[in-house]
């Protein structure tokens, strides 16, 4: 089966006219947004003897088996945590599902079940019930500082179902700075620094500054 990675951010439908036949209806085709969530539809009308009318409905939209992701906001270098799948079964019979997650500056440590603790390798599959949910977790390793993309897919014999999400991973620690000011009265000149054996190496930067001065001249 042909996997179909969800990830579009869903947009509003407008329609500015749009006139009713000789009994008041009127007929739309709109293309949802690949989201699964539930929607306000309204309308607003007007005669042509100037009285109004308005209406409001919902509708839903859900896939026949339905994922969810659920992770931490952001990531923080050095840290482990715990991603979990919940996986539904919207249909009117039993579905068998494969379930994996693949991670992308994420390390993957392995999938989580019961108290057993963190196992090797992913969990093979499931069976779903109608109207049944199940939830699989992992355990991550963050490694670097960057962005980390998380996709979490499932694969039956009909059916398949995935869902995508970037994250924001940031470094451990916070920013440092450190200030000298002195006087400049040679050629040349030696300023001893004491750098954090852990530091990254692309976020030092030096920056030196010099002004020139009378006051020096005056005072000397």
């Amino acid at each position: 089966h042909v996997l179909r990675i969800r990830g579009d951010i869903p947009s509003l439908y407008w329609i500015s006219s749009l006139k009713t036949d000789d009994d008041g209806n009127a007929r739309v085709e709109v293309s949802f947004p690949e989201g699964l969530a539930k929607w306000r539809v309204q309308a607003r009308a007007v005669t042509e003897d100037h009285r109004f009318g308005r209406g409001k409905s919902y509708v839903e939209t859900r896939l026949p088996i339905m994922a969810r992701l659920n992770a931490p906001q952001f990531f923080v270098n050095g840290d482990r945590a715990i991603v979990s799948g919940v996986f539904t079964n919207k249909k009117e019979e039993p579905v068998a599902l494969n379930v994996a997650l693949e991670a992308q500056g994420l390390a993957l440590l392995g999938y989580k079940k019961g108290t057993e603790g963190t196992l090797q390798g992913s969990p093979l599959s499931f069976q779903l019930n109608p109207e049944e949910s199940m939830k699989t977790s992992w355990e991550v390793a963050v490694t670097q500082a960057g962005k980390a993309e998380l996709l979490l897919s499932g694969q039956g014999e009909q059916d398949t179902v995935s869902v995508k999400r970037s994250y924001h991973v940031f470094e451990h620690g916070a920013k440092r700075g450190t200030t000298f000011a002195g006087q400049l009265r040679s050629d040349s000149f030696s300023l001893p620094l004491g750098l954090p054996k852990d530091r990254r190496q692309d976020s030092t930067t030096l920056k030196v500054q010099v002004t020139p001065s009378l006051a020096l001249a005056l005072f000397d």
